[in-house]
């Protein structure tokens, strides 16, 4: 679909030029993908490759294709929670157990109540208000059987039996669960840990999705998370030397995805509702701005083929793994943190509608000022790398800012689902429109998205996104005459002596300093990066002249330009080993894999 696109001067023939790149590049690592655009005057959505990879020729990937996405839900639980912040249902500062709390003693019709409830579970409830020595020999599996007896318990009264459990009950007594707000667990500084933190760090979640087709509700989730607090809710903290920034103090940020659920909880309790699949996550998103064709998907309960017009989803769950269809598994990937199933042209609307910055906007400019209030994440996942406000994803570069794709800003939340992802999500303010491209294929549980190649080495297939989203920016860029670091992929194999190294990088305290040593601190940051992630996500944005500012010592070599020069350019030869940069083409091809 398209309309007139008044943003860019250049129109003719750019739907046509997108096109291309999606097929150009689906063809080649074997992968789906779906891209849209949005604003007042102009709606584009485009997609290449299959649906279901077991009759590609036949059922091919649509615009109207829903592909789950993740944490992108976050974004929309959040700005929810800004609208009914903004009218005064709820204030963001205050706490969500009593809510939850409220959720939980609703009494249930006891019929309802799952059969083995009486025999199995009601006997030990009372280990949940006052555990007694017989409580020891109760196992974490009963414990998560019977979180779905949590709200019968008013069925099954007798002696030291509670009617009803309580956060705090079910966070072991320990009050600070008591002082968690909606704010600190939109901005990540709640303390609370996330799903993956089980008791004996066994990825009890991953297993438990991928190797059935049951759903794990919110109650079971946090029944089987860990329930130590990283930090107390609300704490600040020192950026540590070493770190930029390093002797700011900032609020501290643990991600948590599985927080996200007590939110849930706590609007169920607030609305009243007997279940908490009734929330109407995509009606408090949007209000009555709902357009009426949306399509946005918010799974509870089912398999995503249950809900028919899902996108099937394809994972490698190993390194050198052949990809499976998923889509025969639950799609309740964490709700109200990471439940949400769009088209991609649902999410540009979306992102354009929110964050637009004007007297149109779902929320205030106040309440946008918040969500971009950015500060790093100071715990585990994406320390000191990523920044978060609330419920909106940013990088941290001693400063919280928003995500940058290509040199423009993103305002928004990317996000991955055992087997789709996103690849941008938001509003971006130079182009002054909504956009979204995901793909259908991922990697180790969640942990990436790119292609299915398998006669191209395995690491390189997870550029696939990157580069069909760098080529994507570079052609919108272009027609609208703007300028990006972003090049489109090249499809051209080089030569090799255009693929040497340069012959040194510069020096560092007076020796020469080669690309081998580059690669070589690259693998001793904090997280280490893989020399592919180095070439890719951090030599590739890094100009010479930065890097004299963040190695001290650093000079660069003479006859270059510091200023426009990346280290990737440096590095052609090494980076074209591991599939990265202009020689990527060149990488070592080993024998199929799958």
């Amino acid at each position: 679909m398209m309309l007139a696109w008044f943003v860019f001067a250049a129109f003719s023939g750019l739907q046509e030029r997108l096109q291309g790149i999606l097929d150009d590049h689906s063809a080649f690592f074997n992968c789906s993908f779906s891209f849209a655009v949005h604003n007042e005057t102009t709606e584009l959505a485009l997609t290449s490759g299959a649906n279901n990879y077991g009759t590609p020729t036949t059922s091919r990937l649509t615009p109207d294709n829903q592909i789950p996405v993740g944490s992108t839900t976050k974004m929309y639980t959040a700005v929810a929670v800004m609208r009914l912040a903004e009218v005064g249902i709820i204030q963001l500062d205050q706490p969500v157990a009593p809510l939850v709390d409220r959720y939980l003693a609703k009494p249930m019709t006891c019929d309802q109540a799952p059969l083995y409830c009486a025999a199995e579970c009601a006997p030990i409830s009372h280990c949940l208000v006052a555990p007694k020595p017989d409580c020891s020999a109760v196992t974490q599996e009963t414990n998560l059987r019977c979180s779905y007896c949590l709200r019968f318990l008013h069925c099954f009264p007798g002696e030291g039996r509670p009617t009803a459990v309580s956060v705090l009950n079910l966070w072991k007594n320990d009050t600070r669960i008591e002082n968690v707000t909606f704010r600190h667990i939109l901005s990540m500084n709640s303390g609370l840990r996330d799903y993956y933190d089980t008791p004996g760090g066994n990825e009890w979640l991953y297993y438990a999705v991928l190797n059935s087709t049951r759903d794990v509700e919110p109650l079971e989730y946090l029944v089987e998370q860990d329930k130590s607090f990283l930090f107390s809710p609300g704490e600040e903290t020192i950026v540590p030397a070493g770190q930029p920034g390093a002797g700011q103090t900032v609020r501290r940020g643990a991600y948590s995805t599985n927080a996200y659920s007590l939110i849930g909880l706590a609007l169920a309790g607030l609305f009243d509702l007997d279940d908490w699949a009734q929330l109407d996550q995509r009606l408090l998103s949007w209000g009555e701005a709902l357009p009426v064709d949306d399509a946005t998907l918010f799974p509870t309960r089912g398999t995503c083929l249950s809900y028919g017009s899902i996108a099937h989803q394809y994972t490698s769950r190993f390194e050198n793994e052949t990809f499976v269809d998923i889509s025969n598994h639950s799609c309740l990937n964490s709700w109200m943190g990471g439940n949400i199933a769009p088209r991609p042209l649902d999410v540009a609307r979306f992102t354009f509608a929110a964050f637009r910055n004007d007297s149109k906007a779902l929320i205030s400019e106040a309440s946008l000022a918040q969500m971009a209030d950015f500060a790093p994440l100071t715990e585990e996942f994406g320390q000191y790398i990523v920044a978060y406000g609330l419920g909106l994803e940013g990088r941290w570069d001693g400063i919280g800012v928003p995500l940058d794709v290509c040199g423009f800003l993103v305002i928004g939340h990317g996000g991955q689902d055992y087997g789709s992802g996103s690849l941008i999500q938001g509003y971006m303010p130079q182009f002054r429109m909504g956009v979204s491209m995901a793909i259908t294929s991922g990697f180790n549980f969640g942990a990436g998205i790119g292609g299915m190649n398998c006669s191209r080495p395995y690491a390189n297939l997870l550029t696939a996104g990157q580069r069909a989203r760098s080529t994507i920016m570079h052609a919108l860029a272009e027609a609208a005459g703007l300028t990006t670091y972003c090049k489109p992929t090249n499809w051209t194999v080089p030569s090799a002596s255009e693929c040497a190294d340069a012959p040194k990088v510069g020096t560092l305290n007076g020796h020469d300093f080669h690309c081998s040593d580059l690669l070589n601190m690259t693998a001793h940051l904090s997280p280490p990066l893989s020399a592919n992630m180095a070439c890719n996500n951090w030599l590739s944005v890094r100009t010479l002249a930065m890097l004299a500012k963040e190695l001290p010592g650093y000079m660069p070599p003479a006859g270059v330009d510091p200023t426009t020069t990346t280290a990737l350019a440096m590095c052609l030869g090494s980076c074209g080993d591991v599939g990265v940069g202009p020689c990527w083409l060149r990488q070592p091809i080993d024998t199929p894999w799958c």
